[in-house]
């Protein structure tokens, strides 16, 4: 059953058959004595290979469909980022989108394709379409931004452990309300 869902098991299978010959004085007899002491290492060591790579399978690329609520009705641009790490949140995206806002002040995206596991997300409502995020004195911003979890930070943006979701597949959908600093 296994050897046919995985086409490599079939040959590990194989391999763990003659070595059970070997070890049970089946086999072809050359050197069969010094065989016999570290056969039985070797058979449990292919058995738990075959048992950890039979569940080691790929992944399913999973589709993240994105919608963001709270801008103007057709004015500016939606830009999202995808963050996977504590270490890259806020600083390396794993995607970007930039998406205009539509008539009903909404957008959304869809990112296909990803990898399952911890990402967080953050949207900037960029008004004045100039692909940043305007601020202030002190740098507070003066455009809305959200982010997953519509997670709320105090004095910056949340912590990526406040903003991060599981990504399961095949699909899953994340809404994010806009919120200003002002």
């Amino acid at each position: 059953m296994l050897s046919g869902s995985i086409p490599w098991c079939r040959d590990l299978l194989s391999i763990c058959e003659m070595v059970v010959q070997n070890v049970q004085g089946k086999g072809a007899g050359y050197g069969q004595q010094k065989w016999n002491g570290n056969m039985k290492a070797v058979l449990l060591s292919l058995v738990a290979g075959l048992f950890l790579l039979s569940g080691a399978q790929a992944a399913e690329p999973v589709a993240l469909h994105v919608a963001v609520t709270g801008g103007e009705p057709g004015k500016g641009q939606m830009i999202i980022a995808l963050f996977a790490t504590k270490k890259d949140y806020m600083k390396n995206a794993v995607a970007e989108a930039t998406v205009p806002v539509d008539e009903s002040a909404a957008a959304s995206y869809s990112f296909e394709g990803l990898a399952p596991g911890d990402l967080a997300i953050s949207v900037i409502y960029d008004e004045d379409n100039d692909g940043k995020l305007d601020t202030g004195f002190m740098g507070i911003p003066k455009e809305k931004f959200g982010f997953s979890n519509n997670a709320k930070g105090t004095m910056g943006p949340p912590s990526f452990k406040k903003a991060r979701f599981d990504l399961v597949g095949p699909e899953q959908q994340v809404e994010i309300s806009l919120s200003s600093a002002r």
